[in-house]
């Protein structure tokens, strides 16, 4: 038990990043292959309030198109996009609008 109160400042200070998240109607997806080899998905959801307030205006979240689930989350993009409905993204929050960033997981409620 002492261990843990020794153990629990640090195990505090470590936590850095905060979850968020981003949802909407998918407005852009674009898959591509990047400078490695890697498969990538990016999108863009409409109205945005992150990517949406960057300079460049042309930034995109993405995942790579790797895992069982990453494919998943790709077919989620494609009905998502052709139902209209929206989607929610995990993100770090907070986002930098500046830069494409990869998302924690994606999900849909219906």
């Amino acid at each position: 038990m002492k261990k843990l109160f020794l153990l629990l400042p640090f195990l505090l200070i470590s936590i850095e990043c905060k979850a968020g998240s981003v949802s909407g109607e998918v407005e852009r997806i674009f898959p591509f292959t990047d400078s490695v080899g890697n498969s990538v998905v990016n999108f863009r959801l409409k109205n945005d309030s992150c990517k949406l307030s960057g300079s460049q205006g042309n930034t995109y979240w993405r995942f790579k198109l790797e895992t069982e689930i990453e494919k998943a989350w790709y077919s989620m993009l494609l009905a998502a996009a052709t139902t209209g409905k929206p989607i929610r993204a995990g993100v770090t929050d907070p986002c930098d609008p500046n830069k494409n960033e990869y998302v924690n997981y994606l999900y849909q409620d219906y």
